[in-house]
């Protein structure tokens, strides 16, 4: 599962091929620009990736302050938030904060007064020791963007329950780099950017008794309602009403018939049994009609007119007690039940080099010029890794990083 941030970590600094004045810090698989000498190797210091939102007092700090016009000089309308930017054709993805001092170089000290905003006249100011791999976000008031829903995506709750919902997300790969090993059989399919999609069918079992369940649909015969959400909502247990032919989520599942092609893999590709739920997961982009007009999913649109939909995980069983569908069965789940699904760019050994031979580029979906987000990596056996569990993750373009006018992917 994906997780907000801000590590204590130990830095390595490489020269900058185009700039004297300046270098690179790297962090694991990210790299972050800084002033050249203000780091030593080794030190220890904040990361703070991009998304992250700076309160006053570390924008002011670090010279992200313009103080003519009251605000930041970052990303957003506040200027308060990172972003990935190029520096003389280098991407930087964060930034580092520095420590106050460094305790037997094994920790470093942090003062709280980062986190006081403005209006705090008299703040209670703390200084902490941190070690590396501390996560220090909080003490230092710094908190990750959340991007405002249009009101299309909002939508009406149906109701709540963890148990008939899954929480679905994970993480960049330049955040776990080790998290495939070199050679292991992978599978490299194109991340679209729209916004994910969460359609299930549930047992009753789970839904008999449930208020929510009156007003979701029945799927064939065996006593299976059908639920649709978002990832944030999803995550949090909430589903949408189905009823709400309005709302985009609820659209995209009618549209392409989704609950009835889950039964139809649930009882003519699967053999799966009555009682257990099964979800699929998939990213709803292009154009959708609306009162107001045609509107963009994303700023990235794929050459689209109408609302398109594609696949890339099927999960069967209840949230924490159940298994996504290993590579072939996936693939062979979807295709024999007519699920579209995200195009494959890659399946071969897994190598740093063939990641980022297929991250940068335009996209496979339109022959218009059009950026790729990046891509997703799957081990195709579906073996855990020991630490940090299912092997997949994304790697983004940094084109599609620092491009103008983005969005970002709605919950």
């Amino acid at each position: 599962m994906s997780t907000f941030e801000c590590s204590v970590v130990r830095v390595t600094i490489v020269p900058h091929p185009n700039a004297d004045a300046i270098e690179i810090a790297q962090i694991g698989g990210y790299q972050a620009i800084v002033q050249k000498g203000r780091f030593a190797p080794n030190e220890l210091a904040v990361y703070v990736p991009e998304a992250a939102v700076l309160p006053y007092s570390i924008l002011k700090d670090m010279g992200f302050w313009d103080a003519m016009n009251n605000k930041g000089t970052l990303s957003t309308s506040a200027g308060n938030r990172v972003k990935a930017i190029r520096l003389r054709g280098v991407l930087s993805q964060g930034i580092l904060i520095k420590g106050l001092a460094f305790v037997g170089g094994d920790h470093v000290m942090l003062s709280s007064s980062y986190g006081v905003e403005v209006t705090d006249t008299h703040p209670t100011v703390m200084m902490k020791q941190f070690a590396e791999g501390d996560n220090v976000a909080e003490f230092l008031g710094i908190t990750k963007w959340e991007p405002a829903i249009p009101k299309h995506m909002q939508g009406k709750v149906a109701g709540g329950d963890l148990y008939a919902t899954i929480g679905y997300d994970f993480e960049a790969l330049k955040k776990h780099p080790t998290l495939f090993d070199d050679g292991q059989l992978v599978s490299i399919t194109e991340k679209l950017h729209g916004t994910l999609l969460q359609v299930g069918i549930i047992p009753r079992r789970i839904w008999e008794g449930k208020p929510w369940a009156e007003k979701c649909p029945d799927i064939g015969t065996a006593g299976f309602k059908g639920i649709v959400t978002s990832k944030g909502q999803g995550k949090n247990g909430l589903m949408l009403d189905p009823n709400d032919d309005s709302n985009l989520y609820v659209d995209t599942a009618k549209r392409f018939n989704l609950w009835e092609k889950l039964e139809l893999a649930r009882t003519q590709v699967l053999g799966h049994p009555d009682d257990m739920p099964l979800f699929i997961f998939g990213e709803t982009f292009g154009v959708q009609r609306t009162e107001g007009g045609p509107k963009g999913i994303q700023d990235l649109t794929y050459g689209q007119d109408e609302v398109a939909f594609m696949a890339f995980d099927l999960y069967a069983g209840q949230r924490d007690n159940g298994f996504y569908l290993v590579d072939q069965l996936f693939w062979q789940v979807c295709s024999q039940a007519d699920i579209p699904t995200v195009p494959e760019l890659y399946r071969g050994p897994f190598s740093q080099a063939v990641v980022a031979q297929h991250t940068d580029g335009n996209t496979t979906l339109t022959a218009k010029k059009h950026i790729r987000e990046g891509v997703v990596i799957k081990a195709i056996d579906g073996v855990r890794h020991p630490t940090y569990g299912r092997r997949v993750a994304k790697s983004v373009s940094g084109d599609y990083l620092t491009r103008k006018g983005e969005t970002s992917e709605f919950s």
